[in-house]
């Protein structure tokens, strides 16, 4: 059965945003390039939309300043898992009064593909995750799996390349019977086929959804990672002493090409008894591992969620499915810049994107490092361990004060350098805490020269005030203090630089 040729999703939003739509496109684009997908823009109507085009591929963004269809939103508003996951999808669709439509297409004869589907996904979760960073929407509605999200959630998928959670919809269901204080609870996970070949049902078990989605997530991505479903009877674990049980159910009225069932069997070692009801243990094949044991699932795989490296017989079908043949190898692009079934030593095409999608992921995180380090480092020089001080140190309003208030303090003893910190600011700034330090130094600078004017320094304090007052030690020197003064009568002269820094202080 082909897939879809299209993939849609829609922005909710309070009342008609103002994206820029020109800088979407190029963002687009740059994250395509690297899977030989290069759309050029064909129509760019700011605060009206865009559509950009490709050989056989378009995008299009289109604002309208009217509700979405009610009717189209209504499964998504009743889906219980949409509730579960904290969003309240009644009230946010009710609130919405313009929407952003983002609409992939495909034409030709590769549309309906698998590799030509998964890069309409990977182009609409692009475009709609730039989108709702530009201007942040009530809502999000993904077509492809009638799923509602809240920003927040959906863009803590946005540099995850393949997000299951997002192309597979759960639809728990439950016999209502508690085992150990927890309610059974399992699911049926919507458009699973479409990305696995097959439906998936993961029967109900003592456990928490999110703990059960976990492994069902960790079994699709084995299989589209190894380009095999797992065999009938397989077995397979994503933590030790875990059992999950594999079977291949015949056609039924449900599911016209038969289905995937996992069940929990063991669980941190201890055997989970199945609810009654719960499952026709008829034709079920029992579950014994096949050439290797069951063994961890290590995390982030290709996909961003889980892969493992055991062991099971391939399945034809979902090989095809998945558009990887059944030599080892990596998928390449065809003239869609999508996958093809044949091996390659080189990246091309989705697995390019993925490249390119992690080292965005790892600079990203880098710079998220090197960020906290600096601000540890200046709630330390401010006070760190006062309550109050480190918060105030590394506060917004301090972080954008403070260069400004550095430059004015340096412009008090040497006019010059003020003058090339704010060329510097102007032009290519630099983090705050630095204008801090060249302060400090361009003023210890002052002490320790005696504002030497052969140096560039201008006591301005002194030319406007009068030769009374001054920022720096001068010939009109008063001693402050006793020792000062003693010095002073017995010598009869001032210090300057260190001496007198650490005489005003002792």
């Amino acid at each position: 059965m082909p897939l879809p040729a299209k993939v849609d999703a829609a922005l909710l939003y309070a009342a008609v945003p103002n994206p820029d739509f020109a800088a979407i496109a190029e963002r687009v684009n740059a994250i395509m390039a690297p899977a030989g997908i290069a759309l050029q823009t064909t129509t760019m109507k700011p605060g009206q939309g865009a559509k950009l085009e490709s050989q056989g591929l378009s995008l299009t963004i289109a604002m309208a300043g009217k509700r979405l269809t009610e009717t189209r939103l209504a499964k998504a508003m009743a889906s219980d898992y949409t509730r579960l996951t904290g969003l309240d999808g009644p009230a946010e669709v009710a609130a919405h009064h313009a929407f952003v439509a983002v609409v992939a297409e495909a034409k030709g004869f590769d549309a309906g593909s698998q590799d030509t589907f998964e890069t309409l996904l990977a182009l609409t979760q692009i475009a709609t995750s730039h989108i709702a960073m530009e201007a942040e929407p009530l809502a999000i509605h993904w077509g492809q799996s009638d799923q509602l999200f809240s920003p927040e959630r959906f863009l803590a998928m946005a540099d995850v390349l393949f997000p299951l959670p997002l192309f597979c919809h759960p639809r728990p269901f439950s016999s209502g019977r508690v085992a150990d204080g927890t309610q059974c609870i399992g699911f049926r996970l919507e458009r699973a086929d479409q990305v696995l070949g097959r439906p998936l049902l993961f029967r109900e078990a003592p456990a928490r959804l999110p703990y059960l989605l976990d492994r069902a997530y960790a079994f699709i991505d084995h299989c589209r990672e190894n380009g095999r479903i797992l065999g009938d009877g397989a077995q397979f674990g994503a933590s030790p002493g875990e059992v999950i049980a594999v079977a291949m159910k015949p056609p039924s009225e449900e599911y016209s090409q038969g289905h995937i069932e996992l069940t929990l069997r063991e669980r941190e070692g201890v055997f989970q008894l199945q609810p009654e009801g719960a499952y026709n243990p008829e034709g079920m094949a029992e579950a014994a591992p096949e050439t290797a044991p069951a063994g961890p699932l290590p995390p982030a795989g290709k996909t961003g969620n889980a892969v493992d490296d055991f062991f099971s017989t391939p399945d034809s079908a979902a090989r095809e499915r998945i558009g990887q043949a059944a030599t080892a190898g990596v998928m390449r692009p065809n003239a869609m810049g999508g996958l093809a079934g044949t091996a390659s030593d080189a990246l091309g095409g989705i697995d390019a994107l993925r490249a390119a999608s992690k080292d965005r992921m790892d600079r990203e995180k880098r710079k998220s490092e090197a960020h906290v380090k600096q601000m540890q480092w200046v709630g330390f020089l401010f006070g760190a361990g006062i309550p109050g001080w480190q918060t105030a140190a590394t506060s917004p309003c301090l972080q954008k004060a403070l260069p400004w208030l550095a430059i004015a303090a340096v412009a008090m003893v040497h006019p010059i350098a003020a003058a090339l910190m704010l060329v510097l600011h102007l032009l290519r700034p630099m983090p705050y805490y630095v204008y801090g330090g060249l302060a400090c130094l361009v003023v210890f600078g002052a002490v320790l020269t005696g504002a030497s004017p052969q140096l560039g320094y201008m006591d301005l304090i002194s030319l406007v005030m009068g030769g009374e007052v001054s920022l720096v030690s001068g010939s009109s020197y008063e001693p402050t203090n006793l020792v000062e003064r003693d010095y002073y009568e017995s010598y009869g002269e001032p210090r300057s630089g260190w001496s007198a820094l650490l005489g005003g202080i002792f």
